[in-house]
């Protein structure tokens, strides 16, 4: 499944439902910064991949205790 097609609210439907993972996303737009038929090598000067999927499997963790990660 391609999330970059997705709209926000799409996205986050999904990440409420467990439908996807935090992990999942950032995975896909880490993926979508190393295409080298993409942006990414112009557009990012520095990409944090450890901290980035740590905050993402935190998040995850969070949500399968029931704990709420609305950004409303």
């Amino acid at each position: 499944m391609n999330f970059a097609r997705m709209t926000l609210l799409e996205l986050s439907q999904r990440l409420a439902s467990r439908a996807l993972s935090s992990r999942e996303l950032v995975e896909q737009a880490l993926a979508a910064i190393d295409d080298p038929a993409g942006e990414g090598a112009r557009t990012f000067i520095r990409v944090n991949r450890d901290t980035a999927l740590a905050n993402a499997d935190r998040v995850d963790a969070l949500r399968r205790t029931g704990a709420s990660c609305d950004v409303t």
